[in-house]
């Protein structure tokens, strides 16, 4: 379809043995690297993208000047200058944040190398650190190429159309970048993913805001319903830690027993993290209302005088026949009765 200029081809290393000195890390940490290369390709993908919007551009600015119609070229009327601009505001964003994000990049190695990791860890780790900011990149130069090649196929009009001109080439070369160094979809949940675990880490402060939000609801007796992640911010709101999980609990069929009323549900869960116990039936304000039969984890809350309650599973993707229903309807009521 497009970048024809570009042979793929499968590569296959059947037992092929690696001498021990070529290695480029340590055995078994192939994965982090090939991480990394993904982020590192992700960046370099938006910086092509950017390359591509810009001659778009040109040959679009070009073309509005030398296309006349009604007896003026074309760049003269407020249509076509819209287009030309807003194909500029684009590009300039994504040019800027890859600058930025580069330089944050080069930044964090140094400090790395200077704490004193050397080259190739350090390297490693500043690329990790702005895994997010790789996927932005390259989810946003992506589109921003497509949105750019696809105005300049209406400046161009039929011509834009034709093989003849340059668009055409254009448009279905962009249309690739939307799709390889992981598609744009799957970067959209990588980026929320990869921001939600450096935020439990610490590594980044989401938790504080979202507490405080948290807090001005609770204080003013709203109601409140707090699901997976919410559940948590209830929690840390309140004083009460969270803490790293050994393997999370994922998937469905997860037995958990509501203790108010002595019945078991079916659950949909996924999470990594969950909340201490021990300082929840601390806590003189809160109560616990569902723990996890598995490991007897806190599975729910409740606060004793204000309406505000939260579960740490889905109740929305039960697999069980509506097992946690119940949990929307006494939600519905607490709106209705505040």
């Amino acid at each position: 379809m497009g970048i024809k200029g570009s042979s793929t081809c499968q590569v296959f290393f059947n037992d092929c043995k690696v001498p021990v000195e070529n290695l480029l890390g340590e055995r078994e940490g192939g994965f982090k690297i090939a991480l990394n290369i993904l982020n590192v390709g992700r960046v370099k993908l938006a910086g092509a993208a950017i390359g591509g919007s810009k001659r778009v551009i040109d040959a679009s600015i070009q073309y509005a000047n030398e296309r006349n119609q009604f007896g003026r070229p074309i760049a003269k009327y407020g249509a076509i200058r819209h287009k030309l601009a807003e194909q500029a505001i684009k590009t300039y964003a994504s040019n800027a944040a890859i600058y930025r994000c580069s330089q944050n990049i080069d930044d964090a190695i140094n400090d790395c190398v200077a704490s004193g990791m050397d080259k190739e860890s350090a390297t490693l780790e500043g690329i990790r650190q702005f895994a997010a900011e790789a996927a932005i990149l390259k989810v946003h130069g992506s589109e921003v190429l497509d949105y750019v090649v696809d105005e300049g196929v209406q400046i161009y009009g039929g011509m834009g159309y034709s093989a003849e001109a340059p668009m055409e080439r254009a448009y279905r070369d962009a249309r690739i970048n939307r799709i390889f160094e992981g598609t744009n979809e799957i970067n959209r949940m990588l980026i929320v993913d990869t921001l939600l675990k450096k935020a439990m880490k610490g590594e980044l402060d989401l938790m504080t805001p979202a507490q405080n939000v948290a807090k001005e609801i609770i204080k003013r007796d709203l109601p409140l319903f707090g699901i997976c992640l919410g559940h948590q911010v209830i929690a840390l709101s309140q004083g009460i830690s969270t803490y790293k999980m050994h393997n999370g609990h994922r998937g469905i069929n997860h037995p958990v027993k509501n203790l108010l009323t002595g019945k078991g549900e079916i659950t949909s869960q996924n999470h990594g993290f969950a909340i201490n116990r021990e300082e929840t039936e601390a806590n003189p304000d809160i109560e616990i209302t569902h723990v996890h039969l598995n490991d007897q984890t806190v599975a729910g809350i409740r606060m004793k005088n204000k309406n505000c309650f939260s579960v740490q599973y889905h109740p929305e993707a039960s697999p069980g026949p509506n097992d946690s229903m119940y949990l929307f309807d006494e939600f519905i009521q607490n709106i209705k009765n505040n």
